[in-house]
């Protein structure tokens, strides 16, 4: 990781000890039988998960960022295809066919 995204990140173990005091506080304030004075398993597991979800993301955030008008139509489509799951046909891939001769439209 260089520049921006290197900055993003550039603390982790303390992210991840600051979203697992955050949750632990959270759990004992809902009323779960949670020792106040030492955060547990559960939720330093529960952030790690957290933390990582908040890495992938910005991660997949300055990629978004960074890519050419024709890489970020591309992703697009791939996304649209995604989002479509096992619903294809042949009319579908036709769409996306089409989608991707079309000229980009700028959006502001």
């Amino acid at each position: 990781m260089t520049g921006d995204l290197a900055a993003a990140g550039s603390k982790p173990e303390e992210i991840r000890a600051r979203i697992a005091l955050l949750l632990h506080c959270v759990r004992q304030a809902s009323g779960e039988p949670v020792d106040p004075w030492q955060c547990d398993a559960q939720s330093m597991q529960a952030a790690l998960e957290l933390a990582q979800w908040f890495k992938n993301e910005t991660q997949r955030i300055y990629r978004l960022l960074t890519v050419s008008p024709t890489e970020r139509h591309l992703l697009h489509v791939a996304e649209w295809i995604e989002s479509r799951g096992d619903l294809f046909g042949i009319g579908i891939w036709f769409q996306v066919v089409v989608m991707c001769r079309q000229p980009m439209r700028q959006t502001g």
